[in-house]
Formats: structure tokens, C-alpha cells, sequence
């Protein structure tokens, strides 16, 4: 019996030459993960979000220029493409257009991420009006809905980018309320006695929990998952040595190339 059951699977993008022989036949670890690996996409979200609510450009022009870095590398990566020959890559006009503006990932899969975070910049003025409650819960739901759209395989790729949005929409209001209300969370986890020393086992006991008990619902295991590891994080950066904090910190600032780039290469 696994552990957990694969949340997905991407029958259309499957290399037939890959042999995949697991470690255990009743607990498949390498799958799983694998499948955890991609919690570095809420992890930008909710960093993102909370890293908004500290901004004081919040303007329609500030919004612009925050994502201009992202087309211009993205751009780039365009370029880079055509050293790579392979039937992916046609010239037609509206291939360029789409891929161009990641509406369309056939040219490099992990440029799905660029329609997502425009679309979530532009959409900050409007999530800040709604108050903290409705809007975890309007974010959870919508979450639930996308994950749930998400089995069904939409080939087109105007629902595939609705359905992201709908999916990681939970981590990013998650930044953004713990940005606008992190003082009051502190003040009522200190009135319930509930102390760093407490809390940190809490969180890791959560993330286990949240993580078997929803393996139906991955992504949302994976959105409700991340404030509790970056707690957890955070407890870990305090007590690793400064070494290996200038090692990570040096990894961290070239993790995105590594990760929009690497597809160029398959």
C-alpha cells in the first residue's frame, strides 16, 4: 500500500525511454518526492504576497515595472530556444505570441509560471479590498475547484491558465494576510501560551498531517502546507551555521535560472 497517492500524472509529456525502478514497492519515495518538490511554487507565492503588504509601491505604474524583469528574461529564454532543435519550435505567428506571453508552454514548460505571476500582480489592488476572512475562504474554494478541474486534462491552454490561477491563488493570500495582520496572529498564539518552542513541532506535525490526509487534493495539501514549513524555515535558519547560509543564500539567488532554463535542455 503507498503512502501517498500520485497526484497527478502527465501522460502526454512521459518519456518512454525513462525506466523507473522505486527503492520500495510499498512506499514509493522517490515519487513522493518528487510530486513535494514542486512546493517551491507556493513558496514564491506566499513570499510574494507577504513581501507585497511591506511595498509602498502599489501603484498601477509600480505594477508595471515589477513585471517587466520577468518578460525581459523570459524574452531571453525565448532566444535561447532556437539552439535547441526540436519540433517544438515553430515559427508561426501565433506560437511566437503565445509562448512570448506564456499563455502557451510548448515551447518551455516552465514559462506557465509568467501569465501567473502578471496575472497576480495586477490583481493585488482588488484582493487588498477584500477583508482577511472571505478572502482565505474565497481562496480555499478556489483552490479546492481547480484542483478538482485539474484531473480532467484540458488540452486548451486558456483553461490550463485559469485553472492555475484557481490553484495557487491560496499560498498568495496566505502572505498577504500574514503581511497585513502578522502582529495580531503573534499577539493571540502569545494570549493561548502557544510559544516558538511549541508551535515549531505543531507546524511539523501539520505538515505531515495536511499532507497524508489530502493526497486526493495534492495542490491543496502543498498551498495549505507552506506557511507552516516557512515557519519551520525560519526556526532552521536561526541554528544552521553562517557557512552554509552564505552557500544557500548564494544558491537562492540563481535558482530561478536554474529552474526557467533547464527544459531548454531536454
Amino acid at each position: 500500500m503507498m503512502l501517498f497517492h500520485p497526484p497527478f500524472a502527465f501522460p502526454d509529456r512521459i518519456d518512454p525511454s525513462i525506466i523507473f525502478i522505486p527503492l520500495s514497492q510499498q512506499i514509493h519515495f522517490e515519487s513522493n518526492i518528487a510530486h513535494y518538490c514542486k512546493i517551491c511554487v507556493p513558496v514564491f507565492l506566499f513570499l510574494s504576497g507577504y513581501s507585497f503588504t511591506l511595498s509602498q509601491r502599489k501603484g498601477p505604474k509600480d505594477l508595471s515595472k515589477k513585471a517587466r524583469p520577468g518578460w525581459s528574461r523570459w524574452c531571453l529564454y525565448l532566444a535561447a530556444s532556437f539552439f535547441n532543435h526540436d519540433g517544438r519550435y515553430t515559427l508561426s505567428l501565433q506560437s511566437l505570441l503565445l509562448n512570448l506571453t506564456g499563455l502557451d508552454t510548448s515551447w518551455n514548460l516552465e514559462w506557465w509560471f509568467l501569465f501567473l505571476y502578471v496575472a497576480y500582480l495586477f490583481s493585488y489592488p482588488l484582493i487588498l479590498k477584500v477583508p482577511p476572512l472571505p478572502l482565505q475562504t474565497i481562496s480555499l474554494v478556489a483552490t479546492f475547484m481547480g484542483t478538482r478541474l485539474y484531473w480532467h486534462n484540458f488540452k486548451a491552454w486558456y483553461i490550463k491558465d485559469v485553472i492555475a490561477f484557481l490553484i495557487w491563488i491560496l499560498p498568495l493570500t496566505s502572505g498577504l494576510m500574514l503581511g497585513r495582520h502578522g502582529m495580531q496572529i503573534h499577539t493571540w498564539l502569545e494570549r493561548h501560551g502557544i510559544t516558538h518552542r511549541l508551535l515549531t513541532p505543531l507546524c511539523v506535525a501539520g505538515v505531515f498531517v495536511i499532507g497524508y490526509s489530502l493526497t486526493k487534493y495534492f495542490f491543496v495539501s502543498l498551498c495549505l502546507i507552506v506557511p507552516l514549513l516557512a515557519h519551520c524555515l525560519i526556526q532552521l535558519h536561526n541554528v544552521v551555521p553562517q557557512a552554509l547560509r552564505k552557500i544557500a543564500y548564494s544558491l537562492g539567488e540563481r535558482y530561478g535560472f536554474m529552474w526557467l532554463t533547464h527544459s531548454l535542455l531536454l
